[in-house]
């Protein structure tokens, strides 16, 4: 089986089941299971009314909106057709030749440092340890890269960075003249909150942002990022016009200023992720902490994701093997679903599971 290099991609499991596109269950996304916010959904559909005109071309509604909800100036957020797009425009706005990755994360930062002809700098942890903070502070030193990517939380581990861990790499990315580019797409659901207004002390720091995750948009592809404005102008560049379009901005509008919607459905879902990673204990997977609305879990001794994978396709269900990180067979990754959702895909694991582990008990 060849590992996905992202969730959602409901055609890859099609020819494995007789399930029609409408009835899979996808775990492999991790967007909210309750659909996009009522407002943004709202204006999206507003907004398609008049598709004929073209978008503001440098999204200028948006940014203030963006700025006005996180305390800052316009000339420090850049909005773009999704923290994708964005991540794929900073190697070429930062003329990055050498960047530094900690592994396992999100596959798109390498593969944009690529693109842009830099060189990648790996380095690699076993998913249930820390970042490995010494390590990396003696890379940036040596290396001097012209920057760092990190994720908080990080995707696939769930993990937030600690606050000391981010401030020695600012220190150490400061004085190496390195920008750290913090990736805070899951951020909605971390308690602790966004690191986004350092942004108006530091010169060094891109701090992105999705609203594809926790708000629900992902079919309109809309994101921003923040930085000193001397970094924003850089990105600004290397922009296209007419990156968000009249639907995705309006419903980004709608819906990014919302804290009390952030802090109900994160109250919930931090509930939720609770319960649904007990049960997964129980089945005998081992699910990672985790500040994200997806859990990494290892599967037992004697399970494949290769084998698993198809199993729950052919039942219509589709979750994140994780071979793409680098973790091999070993690693599935489930996003937090509605409970009445999860309770399903759980009856299905315990079954397979149970014909893994025990072949000739099961009939």
């Amino acid at each position: 089986m060849i590992p996905q290099r992202h969730g959602g991609n409901l055609r890859d499991i099609i020819p494995l089941c007789t399930r029609r596109e409408g009835e899979i269950r996808d775990f492999s996304v991790n967007t909210h299971p309750y659909g996009p916010h009522p407002a943004a959904a709202a204006a999206a559909r507003a907004a398609l009314e008049h598709m004929d005109r073209y978008p503001d071309a440098s999204s200028v509604p948006l940014a203030e909106a963006v700025a006005a909800a996180h305390g800052l100036t316009l000339a420090h957020v850049v909005p773009g057709n999704g923290a994708a797009e964005l991540i794929d425009l900073l190697p070429r706005a930062l003329d990055m030749h050498r960047a530094v990755v900690v592994s396992p994360t999100f596959g798109e930062y390498a593969d944009a440092v690529c693109r842009g002809g830099g060189r990648v700098i790996e380095l690699v942890r076993p998913p249930e340890a820390p970042l490995p903070v010494a390590a990396l502070l003696q890379c940036i030193t040596r290396e001097r890269p012209d920057a760092v990517f990190l994720c908080s939380p990080n995707n696939p581990t769930g993990e937030r960075l600690p606050d000391a861990a981010l401030h020695a790499v600012l220190g150490a990315c400061a004085a190496a003249g390195t920008v750290l580019v913090l990736d805070e797409a899951f951020v909605e659901y971390d308690p602790l909150g966004s690191r986004i207004n350092l942004v108006t002390e530091l010169t060094n720091l891109v701090v992105l942002r999705s609203l594809t995750k926790f708000f629900g948009l992902a079919g309109l592809r809309v994101g921003y990022l923040a930085a000193a404005p001397a970094l924003a102008r850089r990105v600004n560049r290397v922009r296209p016009p007419w990156a968000v379009n009249g639907p995705a901005a309006a419903a980004a509008v709608a819906c990014v200023g919302d804290g009390e919607y952030v802090q109900r459905e994160q109250r919930r879902m931090a509930q939720e992720r609770q319960v649904f990673a007990g049960k997964l204990e129980q089945t005998g997977l081992t699910p990672l902490p985790s500040d994200a609305n997806f859990l990494l879990c290892r599967l037992p001794d004697g399970v494949s994701a290769d084998t698993l994978y198809p199993a729950l396709a052919e039942d219509g269900f589709l979750i994140r093997h994780c071979g793409s990180f680098g973790l091999g067979n070993a690693y599935i990754r489930l996003r937090v679903h509605r409970p009445e959702v999860n309770e399903l895909l759980l009856e299905r694991l315990r079954k397979h599971l149970a014909t893994s582990l025990h072949p000739l008990a099961t009939p």
